[in-house]
């Protein structure tokens, strides 16, 4: 067991951005991407997609016909990554969504404060 967390702490050390793009997979495995789509968005080019995306915080799937998720450096964080969708962070893209969602019921949504992109999402 010793060893294995010397190898892993070495690949840490060595490839920073590991930990960030490990991340970023669980969160597109709670948004219920498929493992094969997981794949092609953490090789960090744009990829399109369509079909069902599932929001932990709103709890429910919301639709898209066409979409694309990329992997981009954080806009405030040089050393981070974040998940865009669309070209807007997965948290905006889902708060966007929740909008659409609910505006046609007569639901009107109060703008939320911006939030840190990982405190809303919990594991």
């Amino acid at each position: 067991m010793g060893k294995l967390k010397q190898e892993l702490k070495k690949i840490h050390d060595l490839f920073p951005q590991i930990k960030e793009l490990l991340w970023i997979e669980k969160l597109l495995l709670a948004m219920r991407f498929s493992e094969a789509l997981i794949k092609e968005i953490l090789k960090m080019k744009p990829v399109g997609f369509k079909g069902s995306v599932y929001s932990p915080e709103y709890q429910r799937y919301f639709k898209t016909e066409h979409s694309v998720a990329e992997i981009k450096p954080h806009s405030k964080e040089p050393d981070k990554y974040q998940l865009t969708l669309d070209g807007v962070s997965d948290t905006n893209w889902r708060r966007q969504k929740n909008v659409e969602f609910q505006e046609p019921m007569g639901i009107k949504i109060k703008e939320e404060p911006e939030i840190g992109e990982r405190k809303g999402f919990r594991m």
